[in-house]
């Protein structure tokens, strides 16, 4: 019995430090924590729990006031405790008799940390958690005349927790939309960055037929060959744009496309989807965008002589059907229920976002990893 009382006292210091972060960590931490079990223990061995409740209370006022100045405002917040240990031990008495004070621990931690709750405007949290523990305490106690108490308290958890419930839903869906728009905002960056790329190119238009016009004026035919090769090479890079069919699919990879040339890793792609799927731009967005982030972020991993993106998008059997293969450094273990790698933690960031995005068109995310290569692969009925 005694063991475990000493267990239970163990547990409810450690609480008490964990929410009352003023003893740093360390040899002093450790010196604290050993002085205030052994009041505890001692007292209660004497039978007098409540005066070690109030001495290890002193205890942290004299830290604080010797060996940690920056936390002198946390002495208004012991004084707080001693005054609530003070009324519980009243409350016990009157209510219950002395019998009742081997309960003042199993108290007085979680009030304070309902006052804690208060204190950071976090008071829905405060009235859920203390109606149900004040109801246990109640049962528990067995108090008669309380029972319309009770009836209160079961219907202030009800609404407390349809009231938590609609907070956290408006959260969700906060968050949900900051990130889409996060997400497009992240890509039409990218998109301008390649638009402005193709319109400096026509800027140029011009002053390229009026050199051409100068060097056939001087008969320097040679010179006009050699300029259009170098024209030659440019009209390239603007064709090499790929053209799905699809406007949101094209400006992602296209994006994409302009990315991975700067961080040279060679990309072989063959898409193909029409203008109008049952698939939102934000979803193509999100799907599209983390693949193709997740595949250049570990391409830049491995040497450049071995990186490659490959990626294929068609409509397969009334499917949007798009997969992306990268090199890799090792074959990386992803949580089937996560979405997250446990290798390494950068590289499957964004797949659970992806996974969701799938589920809600009711499709399939197949993830295949082999040596060196890494493949995903999304497959959405239309």
């Amino acid at each position: 019995m005694l063991m475990a009382s000493i267990f239970f006292l163990v547990g409810v210091v450690l609480c008490a430090l964990w929410m009352f972060p003023v003893v740093e960590e360390g040899k002093s931490l450790i010196v604290v924590f050993f002085m205030m079990i052994s009041v505890l223990v001692v007292t209660k061995y004497l039978d007098i729990v409540v005066v070690g409740w109030f001495i290890q209370l002193i205890l942290i006022d004299l830290y604080i006031l010797f060996y940690a100045k920056e936390y002198e405002h946390y002495i208004s917040y012991c004084l707080l405790q001693l005054g609530l240990l003070g009324v519980l031990l009243i409350m016990f008495v009157v209510l219950g008799g002395v019998k009742f004070l081997m309960l003042l621990p199993i108290l007085f931690v979680p009030v304070v940390y309902l006052i804690q709750l208060w204190l950071q405007k976090r008071r829905k949290y405060v009235l859920f958690i203390g109606i149900s523990f004040f109801s246990i305490i109640f049962f528990y106690l067995g108090l008669e005349g309380y029972g319309y108490i009770m009836y209160a308290c079961t219907i202030c958890l009800l609404y407390l927790i349809e009231s938590l419930y609609r907070g956290f839903k408006q959260n969700f869906v906060k968050n949900t939309k900051d990130f889409q728009d996060q997400v497009m905002l992240h890509h039409y960056d990218e998109v301008k960055s390649v638009y402005l790329n193709m319109r400096g190119w026509r800027h140029d238009y011009h002053n390229h037929i009026q050199t051409m016009k100068a060097y056939l004026a001087l008969e320097r035919y040679d010179c006009i060959g050699e300029y259009l090769g170098e024209l030659e090479k440019d009209l390239n890079t603007v064709d090499n744009l790929i053209k799905s069919g699809n406007l949101m699919v094209d400006a992602i990879l296209n994006s994409k496309l302009s990315l991975a040339k700067n961080h040279n890793i060679p990309i072989n792609c063959k898409v193909a989807i029409p203008e109008k799927i049952n698939i939102s731009d934000i979803d193509i967005c999100v799907m599209l965008g983390n693949l193709l982030d997740n595949a250049i972020e570990a391409c830049d991993q491995i040497e450049e002589e071995k990186r490659f993106i490959r990626i294929y998008g068609d409509i397969v059997h009334s499917q949007f059907y798009f997969s992306v293969f990268n090199s890799a450094t090792e074959e990386i273990s992803f949580n089937q229920k996560n979405y997250i790698s446990e290798k390494r933690g950068e590289h499957g960031h964004g797949m659970k976002r992806v996974k969701l995005t799938v589920d809600k068109y009711e499709g399939y995310l197949n993830l295949k990893n082999e040596p060196g290569v890494f493949a995903s692969e999304i497959m959405i009925p239309l």
